[in-house]
């Protein structure tokens, strides 16, 4: 959730660092996804892109990384607010 404010604050370079640095096994699975829809072949790849890249490219695949990043937000908020009226959520009131 907190990923675009990541990437703007922190920068790309960091943000794929921190992501690729993470234990568990959705932060993996979340860069390996977020590299396959900008169109890396893996994670790694990505890293290696923003690594190599001259400024003008790093600068688009920031921007586009950030709204890839946005969308996936965006998409879990609204996966995320169907479980908020479960019993036990935020909207299911006082039982």
């Amino acid at each position: 959730m907190k990923l675009p404010a990541l990437l703007k604050q922190s920068g790309t370079m960091q943000a794929i660092a921190f992501l690729l640095s993470r234990k568990e096994p959705a932060a993996k699975q979340f860069t390996s996804d977020l590299a396959a829809v900008f169109g890396a072949t893996s994670a790694e790849a990505l890293r290696r892109n923003a690594l190599e890249a001259p400024l003008p490219q790093y600068l688009v695949l920031s921007r586009d990384l950030i709204d890839i990043s946005v969308w996936f937000r965006r998409f879990a908020q609204s996966e995320l607010a169907d479980d908020d009226k479960l019993p036990g959520g935020a909207d299911a009131g006082p039982t």
